[in-house]
Order: C-alpha cells, then sequence, then structure tokens
C-alpha cells in the first residue's frame, strides 16, 4: 500500500531549486537578524544588553538544565535569563545529555527546524512542479514567519509535524505525532479531528475512544503540572499588534474610543467595519459553497485537502477559543496547496484568486504594519491594528465558512460509508 497520500510529485530539479532556494533564504535569515534589521518590528529579547534568538526554544532548553538541578521550572525557571517558567508538557523536559550539547539544543538544532520551515513552505507553493516564488517569499518574509523564525516557536515544530500527519498514511505514526504534540502544547489536541478521515463512523470512535483515553491518562499523571500551567496564564497571552485572537479584539476595542460629539461609538465601529462584513463573507462563501459541494468536499486520500482542512481547523478554533501570538497565522500557509489545486478550474477561478490573493495580501502588509507600529511611524497607532483585526476577521470568515460545511460533508460521509 503506498504510504503517501495522492500528493503533486516533484522532479528531481523542483527538489534541488527549494533546498538551494531554503540555504538561501536562511542566510538572508541570518542576515537580517545579525545586523538588527527586523528589529525594532520583531521585539528584541534583551537581557544586561545581549541579544537572545530563538527565545522561544531557549526557554525550553533552560528548563530542562533547571529540571537536571532539581528545580520545579513550572514554579521558578532560574536558568532563563528572563525568569519564563515551564509552560509545556512535561515530556520536553527529557532532552538527552542536554548540559554537554547546550549550543547544539540552543543554536543548531532551532536552526534546523526553521530551515526545514522555510523548506516546507517553498514545498506547499510548489503544484504541478510549478514554484510560485514570488507569493512565496512574500510569506516567507512575512511577519509571522519572521516572528516564528527569530523566536523559534514550538508552533514551527508543530506546523512541520501537521504537514508529516497530511503528508503521510502511516497510521501508527500519525496517532503517536497527535499524541506527542497534545502533550507538548495542549492545544494540537484539535488535531484529533484528522479521525474524521477515516473510513467508517466505527473506527472514527475507536481511535478517538483511544486518543481521549491516553490523554485523559496524561492530564491524570501530570495535573498538578497542568495547575501550574494555568497560573502561568500571563505569560501566554497575546496582546495589540501581536495576537491572532477574537477574545483580544473584543479586549482592545473596549478600551478604542471612536468619538463623535464627544460620545464613544466604540461598539458600533465593531459592528460595522468587523462584525457585519464578516458575517456577510461568513454567510456568502458558505452559500456558494453548497451550491458547488464538488469543488470545495474534500478527499481523504489527498494531501492538499487535508492539510488544509486540519490547518483550518487549528486557524479556526485557536482563534476563537484561545489568546493566540502572531506565531499561529503560519497555519494559514497550510491552505496554499489546496487553493493552488483549484484555482485553473474554468468556472471557479475568480474565486480562488481573490481567496489566493486575499491571503496573499495579509502575507505582504505583516511586516509593514508591523513595522509602522512598532517603530511609532503614525499619530493614531490605533488605526493599525484595527486594520490588523479587520483582516483576521475577514480570513478567519472566509476559512470558517468552508470549514463549516467540509466539516459536515466529511462526517455526513464517514455515516454514509457506515451504512454501505
Amino acid at each position: 500500500m503506498n504510504k503517501t497520500l495522492t500528493k503533486k510529485n516533484l522532479s528531481l530539479k523542483n527538489i534541488l531549486i527549494i533546498f538551494i532556494l531554503s540555504i538561501i533564504f536562511s542566510f538572508t535569515y541570518y542576515f537580517l537578524i545579525s545586523n538588527s534589521i527586523i528589529y525594532p518590528t520583531v521585539s528584541p529579547m534583551v537581557n544586561d544588553s545581549k541579544l537572545f534568538i530563538f527565545a522561544d526554544w531557549s526557554v525550553i532548553v533552560k528548563a530542562n538544565l533547571c529540571d537536571n538541578l532539581g528545580q520545579d521550572v513550572y514554579v521558578n525557571n532560574s536558568c532563563d535569563p528572563f525568569g519564563r517558567n515551564h509552560v509545556y508538557g512535561g515530556i520536553l523536559l527529557y532532552f538527552p545529555f542536554v548540559e554537554n550539547l547546550q549550543k547544539f539544543y540552543l543554536i543548531v538544532l532551532p536552526i534546523i527546524i526553521n530551515f526545514i520551515f522555510i523548506y516546507i513552505i517553498l514545498y506547499l507553493f510548489t503544484f504541478n512542479n510549478k514554484l510560485h516564488l514570488f507569493p512565496a517569499t512574500i510569506s516567507i518574509f512575512s511577519f509571522p514567519v519572521i516572528l516564528s523564525v527569530e523566536r523559534a516557536n514550538f508552533d514551527i515544530v508543530i506546523f512541520i509535524f501537521l504537514f508529516l500527519i497530511s503528508l503521510f498514511r502511516n497510521k501508527i505514526f500519525n496517532f503517536l505525532t497527535l499524541i506527542f504534540l497534545t502533550i507538548s502544547k495542549f492545544y494540537p489536541i484539535i488535531l484529533a479531528i484528522n479521525f474524521i478521515f477515516e473510513k467508517n463512523i466505527k473506527k472514527f470512535f475507536l481511535n478517538s475512544l483511544v486518543f481521549v483515553t491516553l490523554i485523559s491518562l496524561f492530564v491524570l499523571t501530570q495535573y498538578e503540572e497542568l495547575l501550574k500551567i494555568y497560573e502561568n496564564l500571563n505569560q501566554f497571552k497575546s496582546y495589540g499588534i501581536y495576537s491572532f485572537s477574537f477574545a483580544s479584539i473584543i479586549f482592545y476595542l473596549e478600551k478604542f474610543e471612536f468619538l463623535i460629539n464627544y460620545k464613544n461609538y466604540n461598539y458600533w465601529f465593531l459592528f460595522l467595519v468587523l462584525i457585519i462584513p464578516s458575517l456577510i463573507i461568513f454567510i456568502f462563501t458558505f452559500k456558494y459553497a453548497f451550491k458547488n459541494k464538488k469543488i470545495f468536499e474534500l478527499n481523504n486520500d489527498n494531501f492538499e485537502d487535508k492539510i488544509y482542512f486540519l490547518s483550518s481547523t487549528v486557524i479556526i478554533i485557536c482563534f476563537l477559543v484561545f489568546s493566540n501570538f502572531a506565531y499561529r497565522e503560519i497555519f494559514l500557509l497550510g491552505l496554499i496547496p489546496f487553493i493552488l489545486k483549484k484555482i485553473n478550474l474554468n468556472n471557479f477561478k475568480k474565486f480562488f484568486k481573490n481567496y489566493y490573493y486575499f491571503l496573499i495580501l495579509k502575507f505582504l502588509v505583516s511586516f509593514p504594519i508591523t513595522y509602522v507600529y512598532m517603530n511609532k511611524l503614525l499619530e493614531n497607532l490605533k488605526l493599525i491594528v484595527i486594520f490588523k483585526y479587520m483582516l483576521d476577521l475577514y480570513i478567519v470568515a472566509l476559512v470558517g465558512a468552508l470549514f463549516v460545511a467540509q466539516f459536515y460533508w466529511l462526517f455526513q460521509n464517514l455515516l454514509i460509508e457506515d451504512k454501505d
């Protein structure tokens, strides 16, 4: 049996081109970071006049060092120069030989992870052996990707594994990956929606039951640690221009003043500029999808379809439920292969082109607007944040409408196949 899902088959030439470009882009990142060009757009992590790159990854490594010294790193991680406690699962406290391999864990490993991430982005922008280099470059140097790479945030690891889950059929690998990701950073539990690609409802419920049982055992054994992580919620709460969260939008607009005759119409502004257009986009897209079910319905044997659905799941649920930093926006990249596959359909070219251009626009403006905000180049910086939130809500409304329709069809197919 084929171990991978139906996907684009890259020629050796394209694999080499993507590999070489990944090296070039990696060195470009080195130049941008070493010359401090990305700062203060990316808020630098500085302590005692020393810049710390890969700061989100290093806190995990430092937690390993302090854990080996017998410290409770969920309460006090004194090895971290910024005093950040460990807010990940205990499984990430078992780095082997961490004392002797500090340079490897702090520098070499995050560089390798970032390189793989850049390679995957270029891969996602390649369809029918054609690399869409310009939009790929825009995405690679967008603010969410730059922030993720500079910090070496664990979301990159999750994105890489999401890619692999979408690419491979191996159920054991996929199951173990979901377990590892869930007990590492918890929110990837939503990727268990992957079980909806099973052939019948019995397998879906069996896999879900086994998964929930194993996660429940983990929760029972790590209950005290989870309570300590909950006490550190402020450590990973998003805010302002760096956020990607509906809760952050509401919180921000409560303090936003839209004055007319000395009266604050901030909630009217919220509804007229953000909520109502988002609802219109959602309803229009939802109706359009249902009218053209054959075009939007997903195939469980197709790589582009699977990574699109899993990425949509992360985007929608995280945006609506959790408080996220802009790292989470990298999962928008997982939508690209499906859109590229559909973009040449004659009767639907306009819809998918607009969808594609909207995504690229969001990546294109992300760094400039963050640059303006962080460098305080305008008097009214609040409008920059509102513009960012507007793009977030509109794209989430579009992705969400298709997600609801596609989830309904996938679950419907489970029930139909079960009867057969």
